[in-house]
């Protein structure tokens, strides 16, 4: 169990089809009593908004 839990998103570039778009990149981190992070996931989405952290 981790005791502190981390969730971010970061607009990023990617090219698909020989076309640039504005992604969304999340993020959730656990981080452990002794300091310790970890990625717990990853994930892109076309957009960034709370929809989808409410959707996962």
């Amino acid at each position: 169990m981790y005791p502190v839990v981390f969730f971010d998103a970061l607009r990023v570039k990617i090219r698909e089809d020989a076309v640039v778009r504005n992604k969304a990149v999340y993020l959730a981190q656990g981080i452990l009593p002794d300091g310790t992070r970890d990625i717990l996931g990853l994930r892109i989405e076309n957009a960034e908004g709370a929809k989808f952290l409410m959707a996962a």
